[in-house]
């Protein structure tokens, strides 16, 4: 980098780098190279330094929990899929345990780490004994909510469950807790059996009739990427047991979802957000869920989804989280990007080949030494790289094995919001280029000097090294009027690792924010009521 300063001086240089460390150099010399390393950077950067107005947040211990990830390696036996599908969590979930007018807050874990529920007497955080959490640590935990269950006026909790670092089965299953008296204790035979990747959990007494139901959305099979899953909603029979509504069909690889009313009818819709397919809007009438039409062009990444009036028009409009434009999927999307399902070399297990178009024809994106890894049979058909050069998917696989496989495509990228035009949402509408820097995880409503605001954040830790870690995305606020701020305008450190998302829960004199990371301690701030 180069500074010109004509007749001017520098006292000191502040280096900040991208994980928050930082470094000054004082009477840099004009005329002069400057060597700067990461090594000589010991201090995390205090953003709120550079504002001259108090931060509308404020650095705060209320709580301490780390989220640790276990040593499950997804690539080591799915060479050829994109990303990792094992590092959903920490699961989190919020509610009013103990009926002190005060919502808890419960943290799951990885695999091989016990959750954790800590109780908010409305000036601190207590950690609750839970001895049930502590037997079912080796469960992988991805997605959780509170909720009566069985009507007896406390809250229960479901805990969508990942894959086990061992791939033991015993540890790969939704579980429910009932709550006793304030003991969590699993429950038996009272839910669906579930041994598919769980993504996500969305609460919900859909079919008017007293009780809650629960939308539980399945991201992939845990012993092949490729395939999409099923999705379910189990209908409560009012005493905490739950069964298929056989009415309900999805097949995709959720990885979102959320109960709200989008047509203002004052009944909660059903909105998901699927990968490798478009965002699903199902409408509510009287209990019977109609799937709107959705444009294939809309076929995305879809990370999360939630509802805010973006426009100010007085309606919900649906928020999407995409990957973003900041991948390298990005110089590709101009056409189709297709990932095939199938038995690519004969031995009977399916892989997952992903193929871009270049002047209408598609190539493979893995390198032939990353195909041979998967398939040996790349090796013999392939003897040098230079003949697998340039080799358009259909000689690189068999035309006959890409007529049979399964065909999967993302078009759009771009994170944005469905206008909703009465009830319309064929209108996709980009957000600013800021928020296209990383995939987008979570939206968090929140209100701020009296107005209703949505925190955005995200990035992935999750892709393969083709693409690297995302991490662009440092955290935004935006609103109805089209003003968005960065987090370290308003006191948030940036966001600089994978978030699972953010949550606020209310105490004596003030609102408590969480930003709840992915194998990283949760860091919490203050900010007024």
């Amino acid at each position: 980098m180069h500074f010109g300063l004509g007749d001017a001086s520098v006292d000191s240089i502040r280096v900040i780098w991208p994980n928050g460390k930082y470094q000054v150099i004082s009477n840099p010399k004009a005329n002069s190279d400057l060597k700067v390393t990461y090594d000589d950077a010991s201090s995390d950067y205090d953003y709120s330094d550079e504002n001259n107005s108090k931060p509308i947040f404020t650095k705060d211990d209320s709580l301490e929990f780390t989220h640790s990830e276990d040593t499950y390696n997804d690539f080591f036996n799915e060479r050829l899929i994109p990303y990792k599908v094992s590092t959903l969590g920490p699961a989190v979930a919020i509610g009013d345990v103990d009926k002190n007018g005060y919502d808890d807050i419960f943290f799951g874990n990885a695999s091989g780490k016990a959750g954790a529920l800590f109780l908010n007497t409305g000036t601190k955080f207590v950690k609750s004994n839970q001895p049930e959490f502590e037997k079912d640590a080796p469960f992988e935990d991805n997605d959780a909510v509170f909720f009566d269950a069985d009507n007896d006026g406390d809250l229960d909790l479901y805990v969508a469950s990942g894959i086990n670092e061992n791939r033991n089965k015993n540890y790969e299953f939704d579980r429910l807790y009932m709550n006793t008296n304030g003991t969590f204790k699993q429950a038996k035979n009272q839910i669906l059996y579930n041994p598919l990747n769980t993504s996500s959990v969305a609460i919900y007494d859909y079919d008017s009739d007293g009780d809650q139901d629960i939308f539980i959305g399945n991201l992939s099979n845990p012993q092949n990427f490729g395939a999409t899953v099923n999705s379910a909603i189990l209908k409560n029979d009012g005493k905490g047991k739950f069964s298929v509504d056989t009415n309900f069909s999805l097949n995709s690889k959720v990885r979102d979802a959320v109960w709200n009313d989008v047509n203002s009818d004052g009944t909660k819709d059903l909105l998901i957000a699927t990968e490798w397919d478009t965002p699903k809007v199902f409408i509510n009438t009287g209990g019977e869920l109609q799937e709107q039409p959705i444009s294939d062009d809309y076929k995305g990444l879809w990370q999360t989804v939630s509802t805010f009036d973006m426009d100010g028009d007085g309606d919900q409009d649906i928020l999407l989280g995409n990957w973003g434009e900041n991948t390298k999927f990005q110089k590709y999307i101009d056409k189709p990007i297709v990932y095939y399902y199938g038995d690519f070399d004969g031995n009977k297990v399916k892989e997952a080949l992903i193929a871009y178009e270049v002047n209408g024809k598609y190539y493979p994106l893995d390198s032939k030494d990353m195909l041979a890894s998967q398939m040996n049979v790349m090796n013999k058909r392939f003897v040098t790289h230079k003949e697998f050069s340039l080799q358009p998917i259909e000689k690189v696989v068999t035309d006959e094995s890409i007529s049979n496989a399964t065909k999967q495509e993302i078009r759009i990228l771009k994170s944005g919001y469905l206008e909703n035009n009465n009830g319309d949402f064929s209108k996709f509408i980009p957000f600013s280029k800021e928020l296209q820097l990383g995939p987008i995880k979570s939206f968090n409503q929140l209100t701020i000097d009296n107005e209703s605001k949505v925190l955005v954040s995200g990035n992935s830790e999750e892709p393969t090294t083709y693409h690297g870690y995302y991490l662009s995305l440092q955290g935004y606020v935006m609103d109805s009027k089209g003003n968005i701020t960065a987090v370290p305008k308003l006191g948030i450190s940036p966001f600089t690792n994978q978030i699972k998302g953010t949550y606020s829960v209310a105490m004596k004199g003030k609102n408590i924010l969480l930003v709840v990371p992915n194998n990283q301690p949760v860091k919490t701030y203050s900010f007024a009521k």
